[in-house]
């Protein structure tokens, strides 16, 4: 990751491979026609500002933070999560509090069963890859094909549904059948609504005010 952020400074001065790193040895982008190279503005190696690029890219501070970013601020787990929410709770929908909640933790329950799943292969014990073409990057790419997900959870809650439902001792008024509902706050202003009017007036004035201000800076 580190190499990638400083392949910055090549890539401004129309250098897009080089062999002064360990791992990133070219830009990730498609080769760039001679036409094209003519037609972009790249800077100079050396000069002003290439320098003052260069001092930010390699900064120390901030490559040393950014190993960090590397171990611990990869969002794509979490991002799968997120789509898979959507299977439970579709955002075009509205749903009770009590029926999101039970939505939330099927979602996360579906989650942490299929979390870290291996990688599928082959009958050779080859691994399997697939390729597609994501409208973001506009280029072919090749993504790993794991093992089908499994929804052992669900039978495992429907075995202590039933459980619970043959238990005597639980009857069926008992807090724990049903989910409480907080209550929350209209709104999270944590100071008090002024008057309508009052409000309108303030914001009426503070209008007239900027317009003021902008005829006579624009005044010839």
């Amino acid at each position: 990751m580190i190499e990638k952020w400083q392949s910055i400074i090549h890539h401004v001065v129309n250098i897009h491979s080089w062999y002064c790193a360990d791992v990133v040895h070219q830009c990730g982008h498609p080769a760039i026609s001679a036409t094209d190279a003519r037609v972009k503005i790249w800077l100079k190696a050396g000069s002003p500002a290439h320098k003052a690029l260069t001092d930010v890219v390699n900064d120390k501070k901030l490559l040393k933070d950014m190993k960090m970013m590397t171990r611990f601020k990869h969002t794509g787990d979490l991002e799968v999560y997120h789509n898979l929410l959507l299977k439970y709770a579709p955002k075009r929908l509205h749903f009770p509090y009590a029926g999101m909640k039970a939505r939330l933790q099927l979602a996360v329950l579906d989650h942490n069963e299929n979390v870290g799943r291996l990688q599928a292969s082959t009958e050779e014990g080859e691994p399997r890859y697939d390729m597609v073409f994501p409208k973001q990057s506009k280029r072919w790419v090749i993504r790993n094909i794991y093992e089908p997900k499994t929804y052992n959870f669900v039978q495992r809650l429907m075995d202590n549904i039933v459980q619970r439902r043959k238990d005597a001792s639980i009857l069926y008024r008992d807090k724990s059948s049903f989910v409480c509902t907080p209550q929350l706050a209209k709104n999270l202003a944590n100071i008090e609504k002024p008057d309508k009017s009052v409000a309108i007036a303030a914001h009426v004035s503070r209008l007239r005010s900027t317009y003021i201000c902008i005829c006579i800076v624009c005044r010839p």
